[in-house]
């Protein structure tokens, strides 16, 4: 009833979508199998999107904490009800490292992934997991003042930094693999130069 109450003052042209708590961890509480009913109650209403979470309703709740512990709620919902009707699912709950988030996704286990806790340690967390993998499309574009820092700091010797450091450079070019700026050879004009 509420989400029919919303979905008619709520333009049809905005999404509009429900966070449901897949159990209680409790008992006499919701089920994930209830958890799946709710979920398609909310469909058959209009929600595109089911967020899952779950708990948080009552103090003697006994979670299961765990890494990506809510996952296997949202991947039931997603592949029981949700994909079939074309519904996005998000799964969430203690999933911190990009390749947990990899590793739901392509599985097939959730359509996205929510990261609170995660971007509240660590605000810059979707620019660097996009660091760590290399990716330099759009949703990391990295603010001009640390644009210096978009890609990975080398972390020891197999990084292969070049040039590594020496009181003599050698004859032959290097490759530059990070951004900073380099003097001017003296067979060059005496200007500094900057390499992109």
């Amino acid at each position: 009833e509420v989400l029919d109450a919303v979905r008619e003052a709520w333009p049809a042209s905005k999404t509009i979508g429900v966070r449901i708590s897949a159990t209680d961890w409790s008992p006499g509480g919701n089920t994930e199998e209830d958890a799946v009913d709710i979920a398609r109650a909310f469909i058959a209403h209009g929600a595109q999107f089911i967020d899952v979470s779950s708990g948080q309703i009552v103090k003697d709740e006994k979670p299961a904490f765990g890494r990506s512990y809510q996952t296997p709620f949202a991947d039931r919902i997603r592949n029981q009800v949700a994909a079939e009707a074309g519904v996005s699912v998000i799964a969430v709950g203690a999933v911190s490292s990009y390749d947990d988030v990899n590793s739901i996704l392509l599985a097939g286990r959730a359509d996205l992934v929510a990261l609170g806790r995660t971007h509240l340690y660590n605000p810059q967390w979707t620019l660097q997991a996009a660091a760590e993998q290399d990716y330099t499309g759009d949703g990391a574009t990295w603010p001009l003042p640390f644009k210096a820092g978009r890609r990975k700091p080398p972390a020891a010797r197999t990084d292969a930094v070049r040039p590594r450091l020496s009181l003599v450079r050698e004859a032959e070019e290097q490759e530059q693999t990070h951004l900073r700026w380099i003097p001017a050879r003296k067979s060059e004009t005496s200007n500094l130069v900057t390499s992109a």
